[in-house]
């Protein structure tokens, strides 16, 4: 028999994994030392199909992007695999966000149960038991694009945007099926 107790945590452990929210503030405590602002919780919680985040440094930016990834893998099954992509403009910022989200994963055994694979390299991916997989790509700063052909992805993440080359949208647009989640982020320059 399963009592009131328990009922209640798994339904309160449920809300943890599917409010953006509540999300960030559990699996991000120990970077949310203060209660975020009233604008930090507007755009923690924004579920719009298209954002372009532009803010200053220390606002919880990467944080939230981190928070995506891994919301969006573990809320999502489905059939086969869907494809998502997060690309920046250069290992410069790729490689300490992969550390970032790949040592969240490692450190909460929660998270690390329900990843399929994760490799880094070349092609790093990161699979999730549900079928998201997400391919971390650079943009190129050559102007080339060819890292991002190919791919067909339901969501599009973009990471230090002020820093990219205008080549890779073209590409971008091809990747993208119809209505894929785009979220473009940076800080001004």
């Amino acid at each position: 028999r399963i009592g009131v107790k328990a009922v209640l945590l798994s339904g309160l452990a449920g809300l943890v994994l599917l409010d953006p929210l509540l999300f960030r503030l559990y699996f991000f405590s120990d970077e949310f030392t203060l209660e975020p602002s009233k604008e930090q919780k507007l755009f923690l919680t924004d579920q719009s199909d298209r954002v372009l985040l532009c803010t200053g440094r220390k606002i919880a930016k990467t944080n939230h992007l981190e928070a995506l990834i891994l919301q969006d893998g573990i809320a999502h099954y489905g059939d086969g695999i869907d494809e998502a992509l997060f690309f920046t403009p250069s290992d410069v910022h790729m490689v300490p966000f992969i550390d970032r989200v790949f040592g969240r994963i490692d450190r909460t055994p929660l998270l690390k149960a329900l990843v399929r694979e994760k490799r880094r390299g070349d092609n790093t991916v990161l699979e999730f038991r549900g079928g998201l997989r997400w391919y971390f790509r650079i943009e190129g700063m050559s102007g080339s694009d060819r890292n991002v052909v190919g791919l067909r992805a339901s969501r599009i993440i973009g990471d230090e945007q002020a820093f990219g080359t205008w080549a890779v949208y073209n590409s971008l647009l091809q990747t993208a099926l119809p209505g894929a989640r785009w979220v473009l982020a940076g800080v001004p320059n």
